[in-house]
């Protein structure tokens, strides 16, 4: 039997609630961003491109762009779904 956790769609309910929170909460930043990006590390291909629109929205602030990068992420794995948040 799998767990909760191993359920995709479980998952994108996760990663869409997540990207609400780093959309309107400033001070889970660090937290919140840490948790997205390991959404990009997936086996669903959904949730990578999902948390990728997330990561590539949050960006365009400035403060949360220095952050993502400083965190490191590894994107080449996404390819062309990488692509856009990797030209950021």
């Amino acid at each position: 039997m799998t767990g909760l956790a191993d359920s995709k769609p479980t998952r994108l309910f996760a990663t869409h609630q997540l990207g609400r929170i780093l959309q309107t909460t400033p001070v889970l930043d660090d937290w919140g961003l840490q948790l997205m990006i390991t959404q990009l590390y997936d086996t669903a291909i959904e949730i990578c491109d999902l948390a990728v629109m997330y990561l590539e929205e949050v960006c365009t602030d400035e403060s949360k762009l220095q952050k993502v990068v400083a965190m490191r992420p590894a994107l080449e794995h996404l390819g062309d779904i990488g692509h856009p948040l990797f030209m950021r």
